[in-house]
């Protein structure tokens, strides 16, 4: 049977639950997880995020970004904003974005992840609330 480390809150997503499998043991830094598995797991709550019409704020935001490794000039640029804007929207992580910010980064998002986006639109309207979503990552 596979040892698991379990991490609470992900990168401040308080609603996101992630399993990793522990690749081995440390004395000094204890159970430690590969980093192409935790890269893995990252983008699956990236994935997750977007295909959970999950309510987007600033912090959410901000974690795809850096999830995918763009700059914040550089992701604003791809959005069609000033990296002042988007900077706004990262500083205030707990905001919900306003809804045509929302769509743009989802449709942003579904394309740098090649997902395809079918009908989540609709489920957006009146979500407030993220629900709760737990990963488990396989060893890669």
């Amino acid at each position: 049977m596979k040892k698991y480390v379990i991490e609470k809150r992900w990168y401040g997503l308080e609603y996101v639950t992630v399993k990793l499998p522990v690749s081995r043991a440390s004395s000094k830094h204890g159970e430690l997880v590969d980093a192409k598995t935790w890269e893995i797991a990252e983008k699956m709550v990236a994935r997750a995020i977007i295909t959970h019409s999950l309510p987007l704020r600033g912090i959410e935001v901000q974690y795809l970004r850096k999830t995918l490794g763009y700059p914040l000039r550089d992701f604003a640029a791809m959005l069609g904003i000033s990296h002042t804007a988007l900077a706004k929207w990262e500083k205030q992580p707990k905001r919900r974005l306003e809804p045509m910010n929302e769509v743009g980064v989802r449709t942003l998002m579904a394309q740098l992840l090649k997902l395809e986006m079918r009908g989540w639109f609709g489920e957006l309207v009146g979500k407030d609330k993220a629900q709760k979503i737990e990963i488990t990552a396989k060893a890669a």
